[in-house]
């Protein structure tokens, strides 16, 4: 126990340090990755030597790290496209063309999983993309199975149009339109593709509802689970499609997938499901029934928690809207003994001295950014009006 309490307190400081220096890191972590991301596609495209060389992808990298995922996505499909232009100018259009459809349809996506349909092509070249769909079920919605399906058609396009730009020579508008249908026969007759958006998808949905139900280290066995599916999924229809996959890289990759995924729920939040707490609260239109599970927290976090520095208040929110569950400010009506005793507690009942007690109490508990803004307010009254 001593030891997962260190754990603990190196996460916490990692935590704390991130919340930090937010603003720095931030940056050169999408420096890294986009920098990574573009080395990764000069090689395996590699017909522009002056695109692939080193000053440019770090003035690409730099980029990259201070504009929007939307934009980032726009600098890959750019690079791919100019690398093909070196290649073949005819098939350029066509990358031009598909490249353009997806971006549109992309765009609702790339705010929040922008960085799930740039991820996919990379850790593809690493034999690892099960990281993404792991992290998505375990994170995210269905609807993220769409940005996935994405990431997976971008890395078998570029692997198309690689293949067929060096073999192709165009002469004349016939072997324009033979190169054209060649890349969409590939493209449709591409079993793999087909396949890893499929299982990827399964494995997201499946791993949402999955986390839906109520029982002890879900988090942690939706993973397991999920990595199970992935494994099984590729599995079948390798001998279902007689396709000749790689069931080594598969398992392997998706071993590895496993711990990252499961070191990503530890940053998140790990549940000491020891210490559950049996709630019971309503409002005007349903009575609930909540069990209340503590996190497991350091003794640097649990120290600033004390002084008031840590909120915790959105994430339990977010949590609570992710498993339908009304929010603390949508339903502050409930109480709870602590010790798995029930205990009812109506708001509309509460006198006005605890009403007053617990206004007093939200002003003490305001943070100086709070009162800073209240200052700013009641001072634009003063000069403008209301």
């Amino acid at each position: 126990m001593d030891f997962f309490r260190k754990v603990l307190d190196i996460r916490d400081l990692i935590r704390l340090k991130y919340r930090k220096f937010q603003f720095v890191i931030d940056p050169v972590l999408k420096f890294i990755l986009v920098f990574i991301g573009i080395h990764r596609l000069d090689a395996s495209i590699g017909f522009n030597a002056r695109l692939a060389s080193l000053p440019v992808e770090i003035i690409v990298a730099l980029i990259g790290a201070v504009v929007p995922v939307a934009i980032t996505i726009l600098l890959f499909g750019l690079i791919a496209i100019v690398q093909v232009f070196s290649a073949s100018p005819v098939l350029a259009l066509l990358a031009i063309l598909i490249f353009a459809v997806l971006y549109c349809f992309l765009a609702r996506f790339s705010g929040k999983y922008g960085y799930a349909i740039v991820a996919i092509p990379i850790l593809y070249t690493f034999n690892i993309p099960y990281i993404v769909p792991l992290v998505l079920g375990m994170t995210a919605n269905p609807i993220a199975a769409f940005p996935a399906a994405c990431g997976v058609v971008i890395y078998n396009l570029i692997e198309i149009i690689k293949e067929v730009s060096g073999n192709s020579t165009v002469k004349s508008l016939d072997d324009a339109l033979e190169l054209y249908i060649s890349v969409i026969d590939k493209i449709i007759t591409r079993k793999e593709m087909f396949v890893a958006v499929g299982v990827f998808a399964f494995v997201i949905i499946a791993m949402w509802f999955i986390r839906k139900i109520r029982f002890e280290y879900v988090f942690e066995l939706t993973v397991v689970l999920g990595t199970l599916i992935n494994i099984l999924g590729f599995a079948v229809a390798f001998l279902v499609f007689n396709i000749g996959g790689n069931m080594g890289g598969v398992l392997l990759g998706s071993i590895f997938s496993l711990v990252i995924a499961l070191i990503v729920q530890f940053f998140r939040y790990t549940l000491d499901y020891t210490g559950v707490q049996r709630v019971q609260f309503e409002d005007d239109d349903y009575y609930y029934y909540v069990n209340a599970v503590p996190k497991f927290v350091g003794e640097v976090e649990a120290e600033l928690a004390k002084q008031g520095n840590v909120d915790y208040t959105v994430e339990l929110d977010e949590e609570m809207q992710d498993r339908d569950i009304p929010s603390s400010e949508e339903n502050p009506a409930y109480e709870s003994t602590g010790n798995g005793d029930e205990n009812f507690y109506d708001a509309p009942d509460q006198n006005v001295e605890n009403t007053d007690m617990n206004e007093d109490n939200d002003k003490e508990a305001e943070s100086p950014l709070d009162e800073a803004i209240d200052e700013e307010a009641n001072e634009f009254e003063k000069r403008f009006g209301k």
